[in-house]
């Protein structure tokens, strides 16, 4: 049974896509719940909470000290993959940014792009699956969670030897959620669907409107 560690479903969610015994390292930790959570139920066997700022590392620091889990939770003062070029590990995790910025983080020439990759943007998604699939990774798993009015779509990625093409749709909301016909997604679709018709009252004729509700209509016709 899981320990009662107080974390998001969405965090819970990234850590079930997290395989047995890897070691991880979660880039943004910021608090450290995510490796506290992964190390309490046994689901790592060895996590590092990345930070770039002193003060979300205290905070991680007496999460992990609370949690007495000093031995297997390790805090590291880093910007991205900067100061990870000596540590060993078997998948990363980044969460709860931007889609540009993990593009960024991973862009780094540190990073061997070798690794499994749990990713979750809090806008620009796209960019994220845009760089999976130019960087030869395969999209395995995508799951959405809808927790305090907000859908966030999570990817799990490994490399592959093989360039995974994605088309427009899949890039935009991602092949597994497509295939799966996530009815998530279709909630998500059809808010904002209804956010741009609404939008298109108030602007006559507006192409970029117009073109956003016809892709979204195709990707609904997909995935009825």
């Amino acid at each position: 049974m899981a320990l009662d560690i107080k974390i998001s479903n969405r965090l819970k969610e990234i850590a079930k896509m997290v395989d047995k015994d890897d070691i991880v390292i979660d880039i943004g930790s910021d608090h450290a719940l995510l490796p506290i959570y992964l190390i309490k139920n046994e689901i790592s066997k060895l996590s590092y909470a990345i930070d770039n700022k002193i003060g979300p590392l205290n905070r991680a620091i007496k999460n992990i000290k609370e949690y007495d889990v000093q031995d297997s939770v390790i805090p590291i003062l880093s910007d991205g993959f900067n100061n990870l070029s000596n540590i060993e590990y078997d998948t990363v995790t980044i969460s709860g940014m931007g889609g540009d910025l993990i593009k960024e983080i991973l862009d780094n020439p540190i990073y061997k792009k070798n690794k499994k990759l749990i990713l979750e943007g809090n806008k620009a998604q796209n960019r994220i699956r845009e760089f999976l699939m130019n960087n030869n990774y395969k999209i395995i798993d995508e799951r959405i969670v809808y927790e305090n009015n907000i859908y966030y779509f999570i990817i799990k990625a490994i490399p592959s030897k093989n360039i995974i093409l994605l088309n427009k749709y899949e890039i935009e909301y991602g092949p597994i959620n497509i295939k799966n016909k996530n009815p998530l997604l279709k909630d998500f679709l059809n808010l904002n669907l209804s956010m741009y018709e609404n939008a298109l009252k108030n602007s006559m004729n507006n192409e970029n409107i117009i073109s956003k509700i016809d892709f979204i209509k195709e990707v609904l016709n997909e995935i009825s």
